[in-house]
């Protein structure tokens, strides 16, 4: 829900914050393997369907 409200509801970190109860670093920490999770699993994808990298 953090990395949609960031990315695609163009929310800055202070907003999700206080619309989630929580502190900047906790939506922070949050994007942060959120987005880690994205590019791991693109990166094995496109490994897996052999276009390389």
């Amino acid at each position: 829900m953090i990395f949609i409200l960031r990315h695609y509801q163009e929310y800055n970190t202070r907003e999700i914050a206080e619309y989630m109860n929580s502190t900047e670093g906790s939506v922070k920490k949050h994007l942060f393997r959120a987005v880690d999770t994205i590019k791991k699993r693109l990166r094995r994808l496109i490994m897996e369907n052999d276009y390389g990298l």
